[in-house]
């Protein structure tokens, strides 16, 4: 049997809510838990020894220039990096088994009048969303962990969008990361229409920002930056993200329109039209 093979078990056991209750999950997430905020804390045992070369160079921003430098892997960091992968993993089997829970009981409910519990938030056990939590916050710094950190954040970040869209408890605090990431994905030169796709789905998530507060001034740039991208410019979805740009805040307007018209005199026709 491949690892991969022994590791969808693993998973589907999980997605398996019969046989893996709510005891089982407490206990293995706690376990979990323990050992990812060594790995997470103590030292960042995560990041490669060689992502700190440079680090303090001048004139790059580490979210933005890390990504294209050479991360060589070492032993310690790469155990840590698929330690949190696996965790993501798994704490993403187990929404799939409380989602699926979920629907199966509105589905026994559908000959009666709606009752809104779709609309409520599910709750979720506290040891899986500090895992989760402990997750979501290293997003960023993963962005410089090499190979093995882009995988890992990737399923990070399908975690939180995941816990995102199916309306979790306490979903508001696992984008504070992952809505600036995926921004920042948008923007990359090898970005695609399905980053843009991913990001126009966490609309409402750009709802919960406090424009009068300067620690988000960096995410603002960002998505003034947008307003020029030729990826948001030709698709639907980039162009429903502007349009929501506008509905988040008064004082943003203004920095919005400033960036359109900058652009006018060089834009396209098409793309004016």
């Amino acid at each position: 049997m491949t690892a991969k093979e022994q590791r969808e078990i693993v998973l589907e056991s999980v997605r398996d809510g019969s046989k893996f209750h709510k005891g089982l999950v407490r206990r293995l997430f706690a376990a979990l838990g323990e050992v990812l905020s060594r790995v997470v804390s103590e030292d960042e045992l995560y990041v490669p020894a060689s992502a700190y070369e440079d680090e303090e160079e001048e004139g790059k921003d580490s979210s933005e220039s890390n990504v294209d430098k050479e991360v060589i892997p070492d032993e310690e960091s790469t155990e840590a990096l698929l330690f949190m992968r696996g965790c993501a993993m798994l704490a993403n089997a187990h929404i799939d088994a409380i989602v699926r829970r979920r629907s199966e009981r509105e589905r026994d409910r559908c000959s009666t009048s709606s009752t809104g519990i779709i609309n409520a938030q599910l709750t979720v056990v506290d040891e899986v969303f500090t895992v989760t939590s402990m997750l979501h916050e290293t997003l960023f710094t993963l962005q410089s962990c090499g190979a093995q950190g882009l995988k890992a954040q990737s399923t990070i970040s399908t975690l939180c969008q995941s816990w995102w869209h199916n309306n979790l408890m306490h979903k508001e605090l696992l984008v504070t990361q992952l809505v600036p990431l995926l921004v920042v994905k948008t923007l990359d030169g090898s970005a695609t229409q399905q980053d843009v796709k991913r990001l126009h789905a966490m609309n409402d998530a750009l709802d919960l920002l406090d424009f009068e507060d300067e620690s988000i001034e960096y995410l603002r740039s960002l998505l003034l930056k947008t307003l020029s991208s030729p990826l948001f410019l030709r698709h639907n979805d980039g162009r429903e993200f502007i349009s929501h740009l506008f509905t988040l805040h008064p004082s943003f307007v203004p920095h919005l329109h400033q960036a359109i018209r900058v652009q006018i005199p060089n834009a396209r026709h098409r793309i004016l039209q």
